[in-house]
């Protein structure tokens, strides 16, 4: 996937959804990926990885409001790189269900949120 802009068509924009939810997926680049949840301030992730194994992220941007940038969920989950991207729009830049899940991150080279 590469120069993504995702954009909710729905009429009910209610309903909070993330962007991108990839489950059971392998080998996946997300590549110059601009957007957020369909609500502004909302509280799901951007980009949802369930499941899924060698992903790499780069060159994305996350629009300010979003809640986490990227969540990583499941058993079966595999490496995921996410290098260069500005991510300073991100209240939060990274979610794990587990704390095992956090080793499986690698990031370097991004932009990251002022604290």
């Amino acid at each position: 996937m590469e120069d993504i802009n995702i954009t909710d068509e729905t009429q009910d924009s209610s309903r909070e959804r993330h962007a991108i939810f990839l489950v059971n997926t392998k080998d996946v680049g997300i590549d110059g990926f601009k957007g957020t949840q369909t609500i502004k301030d909302g509280k799901l992730a951007t980009i949802v990885l369930k499941d899924s194994k060698n992903v790499f992220v780069r060159g994305s941007q996350p629009i300010p409001g979003n809640g986490s940038f990227l969540r990583l969920e499941g058993k079966d989950l595999g490496p995921v790189s996410v290098i260069g991207n500005d991510l300073s729009g991100a209240k939060r830049v990274f979610e794990f269900e587990t704390k095992r899940q956090k080793d499986l991150l690698f990031q370097t080279a991004n932009r990251l949120p002022r604290e």
